[in-house]
């Protein structure tokens, strides 16, 4: 047969035999057996978690290219080489030799089907956490994390693995992960014990976005008796990779356009907040200037690898953070246990000790007649102010405490005088 036009005998494929055919057949028993037995019906079959997909044919491109396989099929035993090609000839007589079908596909329709079928074969690890209505508390528990790995799935799928099986029948196994958080840690957390907001400009779309990534940030943690909390450590860097955004920011006493604008206002809140629940603030930073979503000394800046805002869980229970932003108002909810709520009453107050004017700087301007004077910042008074945390008990005051004495520095007025003619 070696001088024949036919393929040898006992040469198939895992569609048709071919044995014994001219590649113009094979090419064309192929090309139908495809046509009618393989695009109609699912080319792959997946299971997992008792659950099942299939995928076709047209899902994914895929093609048979029936020459290619036809002349793979015609070679067999016409090997240049005379061992191997002895060797195949004794084979086919033998035993048979099965070759594989020459398929392509399109690879990213593949991978994409392949993606969806991740996503819906499992579900991913969920941290147990808790949901605040009115002033209910209920604690949702965790999910523990049932997902294949994805990277075992392409290749079970791949086209080499169709090449050898079709319809290829996948079986998955899922990967099993575990949760940080469980309801059984959060068991303590069964009521609100403080709550604090601060409104915004909602058309600075840009700060408002930060504000929000912020409090995302922070939202739905969980801090443990004794357990110092880091406000730079939870938000991260505030870059545009990050999702943050270019926003007014007060640097050097000046409003300038920064990537991270408002998230300041996240940390001015959080402060007020945890001052409310009677806990520690540890590290705590006043700006330059007070601010308007904050009394005055009752805010607490904070800037990447500069300052931080850190306070301390002191109370003999843990304490849940939730945050809330909805229209124009950012509020930080502090949960925890009922032993935890005081009897008394805290509330925050600050006074303003000193007022410092702005110092007066002159600058000559050759553009103005001579003698005339320009202000061209008005500058803006300093202060000195104490702030403090007031506990009361049926109306009556029953201690105050100093928290800390700030100074927000006067910023300069300029005034230009005229040298001109």
């Amino acid at each position: 047969m070696l001088n024949s036009n036919r393929i040898f005998f006992g040469v198939s494929t895992p569609l048709v035999h071919v044995s014994s055919l001219t590649t113009t057949e094979a090419e064309a028993n192929l090309q139908t057996y495809f046509q009618e037995k393989i695009v109609p019906a699912p080319v792959i079959k997946i299971d997992c978690n008792n659950k099942s997909w299939s995928i076709t044919a047209d899902q994914i491109d895929l093609e048979l290219d029936s020459a290619a396989t036809a002349q793979k099929a015609f070679s067999i035993g016409r090997n240049p080489n005379i061992f191997k090609r002895i060797y195949e000839q004794i084979q086919c007589f033998s035993s048979g030799i099965i070759i594989e079908p020459e398929f392509r596909c399109n690879k990213t329709k593949l991978t994409a089907v392949l993606k969806k079928v991740h996503a819906q074969s499992g579900q991913d690890t969920e941290d147990a956490y808790c949901q605040l209505d009115g002033e209910k508390v209920t604690i949702i528990p965790e999910k523990i994390g049932q997902k294949p790995n994805f990277d075992k799935l392409m290749n079970d799928c791949s086209l080499d693995a169709l090449k050898k099986q079709l319809p290829l029948i996948v079986h998955l196994d899922v990967e099993i992960s575990s949760p940080q958080v469980t309801a059984d840690a959060l068991k303590q957390i069964d009521t609100l014990l403080t709550e604090y907001s601060s409104q915004f400009n909602a058309e600075n779309e840009n700060r408002s976005e930060n504000i929000r990534i912020a409090a995302k940030s922070i939202d739905k943690h969980c801090i443990v008796s004794g357990e110092i909390f880091s406000f730079n450590e939870h938000v991260g860097l505030r870059v545009a990779e990050a999702g943050f955004k270019e926003a007014p920011v007060l640097i050097n006493g000046k409003s300038v356009p920064d990537i991270g604008g408002g998230v300041c206002q996240v940390s001015s809140t959080l402060y007020n907040a945890i001052l409310l629940a009677d806990l520690k603030p540890m590290n705590r930073t006043p700006h330059f200037h007070p601010l308007g979503y904050v009394p005055f000394g009752l805010d607490a800046t904070v800037a990447d690898n500069l300052i931080d805002f850190t306070f301390q869980n002191t109370l003999p229970n843990s304490i849940y953070l939730l945050t809330k932003v909805a229209n124009n108002t950012l509020t930080i909810y502090i949960l925890g246990n009922h032993q935890s709520l005081s009897k008394e009453t805290i509330s925050l107050a600050s006074s303003i000790d000193k007022v410092i004017p702005p110092a007066v700087v002159e600058q000559t301007d050759p553009s103005l007649s001579k003698g005339a004077r320009f202000i061209a910042d008005p500058g803006q008074e300093g202060y000195v102010v104490s702030s403090y945390r007031i506990k009361s008990y049926q109306g009556q005051e029953v201690s105050r405490e100093l928290l800390y004495v700030d100074t927000y520095s006067a910023e300069d007025k300029i005034i230009r005088i005229g040298t001109g003619k």
